[in-house]
């Protein structure tokens, strides 16, 4: 009689302790179910943030319209990716023409040199048209985007602006494109780099600038004029200045 009741207890006690491991066992498989969803989903959220910053990021970089140039090493500029066929002419006014319009935006170099005499005052922005204006005018005839049988170049308007510090003469303008039998209007911003021997090509005072230009059936002064205005906004002289922009 004894030994019954003992065996019924251990009995007992087994199937007490089995009922408590399974639901332990069951707690647990529960547990480890909604943290692996949980875990899952965080994934989830993590891929999703990575997707949606990866696509701000793309879009950010679809948005920039913009490019750089240089003049003569030491002056950079920024300029609207509008126009986007480099002739390559490497002279005194680069043009690179838009494939969209036939505009073009020309970069002003130095004009004034041994060879044709030339010497510009940065301290007199008022002279400076007049004693470029020939050269600039021989120059915009390079033979690729424009050919100018009798260089003429008819200046409308002009006015000295500050910007950003910087002294620029605008002009509105005019030449015939002998190449297409066209008048091609033209918006310029004129600068005068003061010499500096800390500068790698303006050792002494000379002209830097730009000019958009499209002939006259399709021109828009106003537009011409804005895109000539961003790179002038923009110019930096050397490499500190340049620094500051970025």
């Amino acid at each position: 009689m004894k030994t019954t009741k003992i065996i019924a207890a251990v009995m007992a006690m087994t199937m007490t302790m089995g009922l408590c491991a399974c639901g332990d066992s069951a707690d647990s498989g529960t547990t480890d179910s909604k943290s692996t969803k949980s875990t899952v989903a965080q994934d989830k959220t993590n891929e999703d943030d990575k997707d949606s910053k990866s696509e701000e990021t793309s879009s950010a970089v679809e948005e920039v319209d913009y490019q750089y140039g240089v003049i003569a090493i030491d002056v950079h500029y920024r300029f609207s990716k509008h126009f986007d066929m480099d002739w390559k002419v490497y002279s005194t006014i680069d043009p690179i023409s838009s494939y969209d319009d036939d505009s073009c935006f020309l970069s002003v170099g130095q004009l004034c040199d041994e060879y044709n005499n030339l010497t510009i005052d940065a301290d007199k922005p008022e002279e400076w048209l007049d004693i470029v204006h020939d050269q600039m005018a021989e120059d915009l005839s390079n033979g690729y985007n424009y050919v100018m049988v009798d260089p003429a170049l008819n200046i409308s308007e002009s006015e000295i602006q500050e910007i950003n510090g910087r002294t620029f003469v605008r002009f509105v303008g005019t030449f015939f494109d002998d190449n297409y039998d066209k008048d091609v209007d033209l918006v310029g911003y004129l600068t005068v780099v003061k010499g500096d021997q800390n500068l790698s090509s303006y050792k002494e005072d000379n002209t830097a600038g730009f000019i958009v230009s499209q002939y006259h059936d399709k021109a828009n002064i106003d537009e011409l004029d804005a895109y000539a205005r961003e790179a002038a906004e923009t110019m930096a002289v050397g490499k500190d200045e340049w620094d500051k922009m970025e």
